[in-house]
């Protein structure tokens, strides 16, 4: 043999020429050329892309016929089987109407909600099941881009044309224009989307839609040829055709589905994703096409659903044993910390389930028994790590605080503790904060929980809140307010309570009566198209219609102000003065804002005020002239932006003057003057005096 080069055949190299095409890969300058059609739709994206992030949707008279036909067909091949094909439709194009609200919760409560949620994954799962069919078929390399583009703007607008769905399917067509001739992935393609999609919008950036779509892209470049080469040991060739790119696809946004999860990963919710992930795509698959037959083939198509409801009854079991089951949360940290811990060991698993990546360089590679051990350990390690933390964060906070104002950051959501009541505040809008301050003073279930007004900072993350703790109550100003409502519901609660001035009742032990608002039918919310000054105006309404309550817990008397203004805050201290005893602790309005009445804080008489307040916010909260009216009047201020999360707690005896004392601690640091009543230091805990009167 004479010396020379030696031509290394690869898989894809052998396949590419096996279906006739040209042996080099990669995209070539004229191939540039295909990008103008896309970079037109993408500037049609664009232009009917408005501020607000609507988008005006492309929904055609015939995909809506279709859906509809479909749902027609769904209620009448139900019979017992209900959930099973009501998943059909709402697994495969995102109809639900056809499924039960106990179904719907059975889902939310197993992890599984995602699936019959259409979004911009469900695309990439459709385009690999036409990869794989056509790969299975033997189709010649030319035909297969105008087949896949069909594929992806077809099921675009089959379900409706939905924003996140048309930004995958942008995407996708990028990956499919740009994909190598030779073979390949397409990993060009995916990457000139994605920075297309970034620099028109940048926000795209923290958006779950867009990231679960490129997420199921990338595993579908990524991973179909690998998986392809281990299932094809097991299974046959057309089978790992249509398999492969498929759970690519599909698996590769699990973990961001987990870390999305406002209430963490729960392990019942892991092994639900597991146990489902193999019937989605014969359900995809099934359910598409009953949709195409619905309109003008009932029979055909109902026959279909039948067969798809087989492998849906196995997720309805899944979901339904998970939610009567569930496990305990997996530990896992929150934020850049988690999402790369779970990256890493997601990689490490995929590569040690493809035998260490045959087609990626390194002989560490190769060895699928050390990767496995490595991606386990890297799990069951930063779990350990993060439970530990957990244990010894809420081990911190005193078990039988009566009053627990959650660190939120830029929001509000106060904790009370009665004997045999428990009830929140407003929720924040920090997931995350609202979550591990409920974990951390060990709270599972809130008998009722208060949503002051309608401002994001105080109902944001009312979903988060019902995924963590079940809701009895919601309390609610009774005002006109579209978006309190559904934050109302979002709490999945058993009942709503709208309520005016002087109405009172009773959470267990702890007694509330309302100040404010008057019981009225005006609206707090602006009209759409108001202008900028319209919708301060409209704010400005929402605060002032705040609820405010005086609440009492366990010996303390509380006055929480919502995000009343100054106008109504003196309407507040007219009606303390006219009968109502001083209260203990005041909830500052409005994260301490300049807009106050002084007279309020000298007339509740509080010997603490609680500011719930963002480090280093951009409004400048608490204002100096609020906290010097607040130590105007005798008040000592703690506030979460230097104190953290700030707990109160019924002391042992009695005060100068029979005033019950009280323990403060506090997450960080409590202020030295908190303890000098006693003439003590006060650098985690103190205890002072709540005597009226007192020094």
């Amino acid at each position: 043999m004479s010396r020379g080069h030696v031509l290394l055949a690869t898989p894809e190299s052998i396949e590419a020429q096996a279906l006739g095409a040209p042996e080099a890969a990669g995209t070539r300058p004229r191939d540039l050329l295909l990008l103008l059609p896309v970079l037109a739709a993408w500037g049609v994206a664009v232009a009917l892309t408005t501020p607000d992030e609507s988008v005006v949707r492309p929904d055609p008279a015939w995909a809506h016929g279709l859906r509809e036909a479909l749902r027609e067909l769904l209620d009448e091949t139900a019979g017992s089987r209900r959930f099973a094909t009501g998943l059909v439709g709402g697994i495969a194009v995102g109809v639900t109407e056809t499924l039960a609200d106990e179904d719907v919760a059975r889902m939310r409560v197993a992890g599984l909600a995602h699936v019959t949620a259409v979004s911009g994954g469900n695309v990439a799962v459709v385009l690999a099941m036409v990869r794989g069919l056509l790969g299975a078929g033997g189709v010649d390399w030319r035909l297969r881009p105008p087949v896949e583009l069909a594929a992806v703007w077809g099921f675009t607008l089959l379900v409706g044309g939905e924003v996140t769905v048309i930004r995958a399917a942008l995407m996708l067509t990028l990956v499919i224009l740009l994909r190598p001739r030779g073979g390949g992935g397409g990993l060009p393609g995916l990457l000139a989307a994605v920075l297309l999609a970034l620099a028109w919008q940048p926000a795209l950036a923290r958006d779950a839609g867009f990231a679960m779509s490129v997420a199921a892209t990338a595993g579908l470049v990524v991973f179909t040829a690998p998986l392809r080469g281990g299932l094809g040991r097991v299974l046959p060739g057309p089978v790992t055709d249509v398999l492969a790119p498929t759970l690519a696809a599909t698996a590769s946004v699990q973990p961001l589905l987990i870390l999305m999860d406002a209430d963490g990963a729960g392990l019942h919710q892991v092994l639900a994703n597991l146990l489902a992930l193999p019937a989605v795509p014969a359900i995809t698959a099934a359910g598409v096409l009953a949709t195409l037959l619905a309109g003008w083939a009932p029979p055909v198509a109902a026959l279909v659903i039948w067969l798809a409801a087989w492998p849906a009854g196995w997720v309805a079991v899944v979901a339904q044993t998970a939610a009567a089951r569930p496990l305990g949360r997996l530990p896992w940290p929150e934020g850049p910390v988690g999402a790369g811990a779970w990256t890493v060991a997601v990689v490490l698993l995929a590569l040690a389930t493809v035998r260490g990546g045959r087609h990626l360089p390194g002989r560490w590679t190769r060895r699928p028994r050390l990767l496995l051990g490595l991606a386990v350990g890297i799990t069951a390690g930063v779990a350990l790590v993060t439970a530990t933390g957990d244990v010894l964060r809420a081990a911190r906070l005193p078990a039988d605080a009566a009053i627990v104002q959650c660190d939120v950051g830029q929001g509000d959501a106060l904790l009370l503790r009665g004997s045999r009541g428990t009830m929140l505040i407003d929720t924040g809008e920090d997931d995350a904060a609202i979550r591990r301050c409920l974990v951390d003073a060990g709270v599972d279930r809130l008998d009722a929980v208060v949503l002051t007004h309608s401002d994001r900072d105080h109902v944001g993350s009312a979903h988060a809140v019902a995924q963590a703790a079940e809701v009895g109550a919601v309390l609610v100003p009774a005002v006109d307010d579209p978006a309190l409502d559904r934050a109302a519901d979002a709490l999945s609660a058993d009942r709503v309570l709208r309520l005016g001035r002087d109405q009172r009742g009773a959470v267990g032990d702890i007694i509330w009566r309302v100040l404010h608002p008057e019981a009225t039918a005006a609206r707090s919310a602006p009209a759409p198209g108001r202008s900028g000054s319209d919708e301060s105006a409209a704010d400005a309404d929402r605060n002032a219609a705040s609820l405010v309550l005086r609440l009492e817990v366990r010996g303390l008397a509380v006055l929480a102000l919502g995000d009343l203004g100054r106008d109504e805050q003196r309407l507040v201290a007219g009606r303390l003065a006219a009968g109502l005893a001083p209260v203990d602790v005041v909830k500052v309005a409005h994260h301490g804002s300049r807009d106050h009445d002084p007279g309020l804080y000298r007339t509740a008489a509080a010997a603490v005020a609680l500011v719930s307040v963002g480090r280093d916010n951009r409004y400048g909260h608490p204002h100096p002239d609020l906290l010097a009216s607040a130590t105007a009047a005798g008040t000592r201020v703690l506030r979460t932006d230097r104190h953290g999360v700030v707990a109160l707690l019924p002391g042992a005896g009695d005060g100068a003057e029979g005033g019950q004392r009280v323990a403060v601690w506090c997450e960080q640091s409590c202020p030295a003057t908190v303890g000098a009543a006693l003439g003590r230091p006060a650098p985690r805990a103190a205890v002072i005096d709540l005597s009226r009167g007192a020094p």
